[in-house]
């Protein structure tokens, strides 16, 4: 790693040893982007190398949240989890702060905004720590290393407008790491292959979860029977199997069967239907139980001066963003009442976040679900997600009806015979 990263990443005045055995402000940072809670043991568990691409993560102007959450695994103890933790409004500092500074250090918007976003969040921390510990001195040292290293840096030149990239290629810009990690892709191998043992744990003999019925291969190996792979094809075609409809006698398909290849998609369309074509709900006692986990994402574009009286609970609704969390929670655990064919799960875990970002003029909306269960839990996750959006719209339509719910998508899964899935695309 580039030492250069690493000192960006850290403050003179923290006073942090060399080896981090004490949580900086960056590593601070990144954990309350990524909804975690780590101890001061845990903490030290991880090496150094791992305790510095933490830090060096959370001084990045956008944490990434999943290399922060694959980095942690490796603590022991793990970390809590806890409702994320964004940024301070990056126009206007907070007003508790700027009174705690006083006149003779006066800090005023247009200073603010061009602190980095470490540099907010830095003195946002240390005005609850001189608060905390009755010592105005935190806060006055923080502010005097980072305001006027910025203050006295020269203005941004200008530069010529970038080449019209695709979307695509915009959004690989901007979620590049600041550095190549194979550490983190070394961990993410690790936690992999100790996930897959834990679910093969509980489908041992003495497991926690047991299933009633045979795992799915055996079962469809004792329906194919002595009949070969002609057997199987006309399995893998679903209920609606019947005579001439199979492979020919060379074995290779008839034209009323998909190409090769596309037997497993084909089978997994006609689970849906019944016999006789009609929508049914898919039979999944036969998948193993398995954990799973599903990231959802929307937003709510409003005018700016809506999202500013929200972020001063200046609203006709009174708690708008606690409504929408709640709204959304209730709606995850509901959602095989408002879709039809959904089962119903188990949820052990649901959870709104809600950032609102002033600057781009939108409420930001991300819901995680998890369950151990035979099914996924994608649109448990996409019904709070849509739900919270909702919630938010009624709650400030009064004062904004031109606010738009869009871009409600799946971020990412895991679990179940697909296995893990992230979006790569906008």
């Amino acid at each position: 790693m580039s030492e250069s990263l690493l000192a960006a990443a850290l403050f003179p005045f923290e006073r942090v040893a060399s080896d981090l055995a004490d949580l900086p402000i960056a590593a601070r940072r990144a954990l309350d982007h990524a909804g975690a809670r780590l101890s001061l043991d845990g903490w030290r568990s991880l090496s150094i190398d791992l305790r510095r691409r933490v830090a060096v993560y959370g001084a990045a102007t956008v944490v990434d949240i999943g290399a922060v959450t694959v980095l942690l695994r490796r603590a022991q103890p793990g970390p809590q989890t806890i409702d994320r933790v964004t940024d301070p409004d990056p126009i206007t500092p907070p007003a508790p702060m700027t009174r705690a500074l006083g006149a003779p250090r006066s800090l005023d918007g247009r200073t603010w905004a061009r602190l980095r976003p470490l540099d907010r969040y830095a003195l946002a921390h240390a005005h609850r720590r001189s608060v905390a510990r009755n010592d105005s001195n935190i806060l006055s040292e923080a502010f005097d290393f980072i305001v006027p290293r910025v203050s006295s840096a020269p203005p941004p030149r200008s530069v010529p407008p970038p080449a019209p990239r695709s979307p695509g290629e915009a959004r690989a810009e901007s979620i590049r790491p600041a550095f190549e990690d194979p550490v983190v892709r070394e961990v993410e191998r690790a936690a992999a292959a100790a996930d897959a043992g834990r679910a093969r744990a509980a489908q041992s003999p003495g497991g926690y979860y047991q299933s009633s019925r045979p795992p799915f291969d055996a079962r469809r190996r004792r329906r194919v029977g002595s009949a070969g792979s002609a057997g199987a094809a006309a399995l893998g075609a679903g209920p609606g199997a019947r005579a001439g409809v199979g492979p020919s006698a060379s074995g290779a398909p008839t034209s009323d069967l998909p190409p090769a290849g596309a037997a497993s998609e084909a089978g997994a369309l006609s689970s849906h239907l019944s016999s006789s074509g009609e929508a049914r709900m898919v039979d999944v006692g036969a998948k193993e139980i398995t954990a799973r986990r599903a990231v959802a994402a929307g937003s709510v574009r409003a005018r700016r001066e809506t999202l500013l009286r929200l972020t001063r609970n200046e609203t006709p609704k009174g708690e708008v963003l606690a409504t929408a969390r709640v709204a959304g929670i209730m709606a995850a655990k509901r959602t095989h009442e408002l879709i039809p064919l959904c089962h119903p799960l188990p949820l052990t875990k649901v959870a709104v976040l809600l950032d609102v970002d002033v600057a781009n003029q939108r409420v930001n909306v991300t819901a995680i679900a998890e369950t151990v269960a035979r099914t996924g839990v994608e649109m448990e996750a996409l019904t709070a997600v849509t739900v919270a959006c909702l919630t938010i719209y009624d709650m400030l339509k009064g004062i904004d009806r031109e606010m738009v719910v869009s871009e409600v998508r799946l971020l990412e899964k895991s679990g179940g015979r697909t296995g893990p899935w992230r979006r790569e695309e906008p």
